[in-house]
């Protein structure tokens, strides 16, 4: 079984290859994308699940922490779930897919640990997972896209990026993430474009602009995007009370310099438009009686 598993590890997340039969590269195709099941409510608000397919990795359930990669094998989807990026721990999750469109797809666990995800789970406890996708609504062309995150109560990455027009990226690495410093780099140009088609995804003239969950000792994201006409501003402190097209966006734009081929920039300061932004989003104090 070891064995099999190392085998499985070693050579089933290559890549996509000629090996593939075209039924499941077909269903690779129809998979990619943002997916989204509706909202169920509990004892704090009301959530939606959400199932990221790209190229070779995904996220799933809930958009934190790094994409992991899956593959296609018969009607499954397998996915190489990883548990920590410090200590390489890995654990595989399986989805068969019931069923799938253009506009929605099912799909169930297919094996005792992707069961156990469902455990206690509202809106999930018949342990068939009930996905819409998510479109495109708009066509906005940003001018320049300035994120930022924080640090939390754990080992939440913080950084600061902006990103250009076409595509150039300035970053800044501050605690908990792979490259801490300043660094400059150009987004790949498919990877630019799912940044885009993620904006593109939000209803932005109707965002907040601070969503805060019901717990302490979490993360702060945010979110800048300039168009030619408008400026849009939203943040959240924990992946709770905003939409959860918001929600995919923030996590994409947290794992992006990772796909990028970031180099060392002392000047890159001098490149920020938008510095302010991360000092603005946070709720005022309450003052004291």
């Amino acid at each position: 079984m070891k064995t099999s598993i190392f085998l499985f590890l070693l050579f089933g997340f290559i890549g996509f290859s000629k090996s593939q039969t075209n039924a499941e590269m077909k269903t690779h195709e129809q998979l990619l994308g943002n997916w989204k099941t509706n909202y169920y409510g509990d004892s704090w608000s009301k959530t939606a699940y959400i199932f990221t397919f790209q190229d070779s990795t995904c996220s799933f359930l809930w958009p934190y922490g790094a994409f992991s990669k899956y593959l296609i094998n018969g009607d499954t989807i397998v996915i190489d779930y990883i548990i920590s990026e410090i200590k390489e721990n890995h654990q595989i999750f399986k989805f068969l897919i019931d069923s799938i469109s253009s506009t929605d797809m099912l799909l169930k666990p297919a094996s005792r640990e992707t069961n156990a995800l469902f455990d206690r789970r509202e809106g999930l406890e018949s342990g068939i997972v009930e996905l819409h996708r998510i479109e495109n609504q708009f066509n906005l062309k940003p001018e320049r896209i300035a994120f930022y995150s924080t640090v939390c109560f754990g080992t939440c990455p913080a950084m600061f990026l902006e990103i250009d027009s076409v595509g150039n990226m300035y970053f800044i690495g501050a605690h908990y993430t792979e490259k801490i410093g300043n660094y400059s780099g150009k987004i790949p140009e498919l990877i630019f474009a799912r940044v885009l088609a993620e904006i593109n995804n939000i209803e932005l003239d109707s965002l907040q602009q601070f969503y805060e969950a019901h717990w302490t000792d979490d993360q702060t994201c945010g979110v800048l995007i300039q168009t030619k006409d408008t400026i849009y501003k939203s943040s959240a402190y924990g992946f709770d009370q905003e939409p959860v097209e918001l929600r995919i966006l923030f996590h994409t734009l947290m794992e992006l310099y990772k796909n990028v081929e970031l180099t060392e920039d002392a000047t890159i300061e001098q490149k920020f438009q938008y510095w302010n932004f991360q000092y603005d989003a946070y709720p005022k104090p309450k003052k004291r009686e």
